[in-house]
């Protein structure tokens, strides 16, 4: 079987495909290489081949066996086995998943050479709280490949959960740097870290920054941005970004979203009529069952409980 262009040999695949390049910073130590075993990239490239040419169940045959032929399994071909296809197959999860358990419990973080196997291991663990086994993973990916994005935020996560947000941050702000993401800056690591450890300014900053660089076009994207202005104290700030968005927005779900956090910014400026104001006003009220209830929860928050309790008896009256 002829190798293509695309299956190149696993060093090239790991400087590509993880993002591990030449380095821009010349503190850097230039050109990155994954130190990983001969037979192994081998083995996981022919297996890539044959997922590629032939199908899962040749290629899922091919990597088993090699897997079952050893006493103690290779982690990165279990790791490569499950990424690729223990979401699609219950066989594989009942026969392997116990392996990957077994190593996340006995093996060593350090005895891994290839980045992106620590970093799925780190995910597995992060994701069922197993938070020092996860951090020890993390590190390891980071540390085999310092230069790719997913590697330094897995790393800063882990910290985060630990209560390390100090060092957290500084490993987030140059994966944020490496790769920015603007569309998902709100949910990111970086910015739970922000919040939590109140750094407004740099909050705001950073928020700014990449709404301007994701277009700020979908109402989405614009009440992400305007939560983080209210959380910085400047809900007037947000009030503008929000009102020039809903002179422009036609699409109802993104339309509700705006009229919504709008009126939170004119509530963190005790503004309770003008906030319920601009709810009622807009022709979405009356079929729209959200704009309902964020004025009842206006309502509620001016102390008036019985109208409150009037338009959600109404709500609960009209549920379909």
């Amino acid at each position: 079987m002829a190798m293509q262009e695309s299956s190149r040999p696993l060093w090239m695949e790991a400087r590509s495909e993880r993002n591990s390049t030449e380095s821009t910073d010349s503190t850097k130590s230039g050109t990155y290489r994954e130190r990983v075993p001969a037979q192994t990239a081998a083995t996981i490239n022919l297996f890539r081949l044959l997922l590629k040419e032939k199908g899962s169940e040749e290629a899922k045959a091919f990597l088993s066996a090699a897997i079952d032929s050893s006493t103690h399994p290779d982690i990165d071909l279990l790791v490569e086995l499950c990424t690729r296809l223990l979401h699609t197959d219950e066989d594989l999860d009942t026969k392997y998943w116990q392996h990957l358990r077994n190593f996340i419990s006995e093996g060593e973080a350090s005895d891994i050479e290839r980045s992106g196997t620590a970093y799925y291991l780190a995910r597995q663990c992060l994701d069922r709280d197993n938070l020092w086994k996860g951090l020890a993973f993390a590190r390891r990916a980071h540390a085999l490949n310092p230069h790719d994005y997913a590697n330094l935020s897995i790393h800063g996560e882990a910290l985060a959960a630990l209560g390390k947000y100090e060092e957290a941050e500084r490993i987030l702000t140059e994966s944020h740097r490496i790769e920015p993401r603007p569309d998902l800056f709100r949910y990111s690591p970086l910015c739970d870290v922000l919040i939590h450890r109140c750094n407004f300014r740099k909050l705001e900053e950073l928020a700014k920054e990449s709404y301007e660089k994701s277009g700020g076009s979908s109402g989405s994207e614009v009440s992400e941005y305007s939560d983080i202005l209210m959380m910085c104290g400047k809900p007037g700030e947000a009030l503008s970004v929000l009102k020039e968005a809903l002179s422009q927005e036609t699409d109802t779900w993104e339309r509700v979203d705006l009229l919504v956090t709008a009126s939170k910014a004119l509530c963190q400026q005790k503004s309770f009529d003008s906030a319920r104001e601009l709810l009622r006003k807009d022709p979405l009220y009356e079929e729209e069952r959200v704009l309902q209830l964020e004025c009842a929860n206006i309502l509620a928050r001016e102390g008036r409980a019985e109208e409150a309790a009037r338009i959600l008896a109404k709500l609960h009256d009209t549920a379909e």
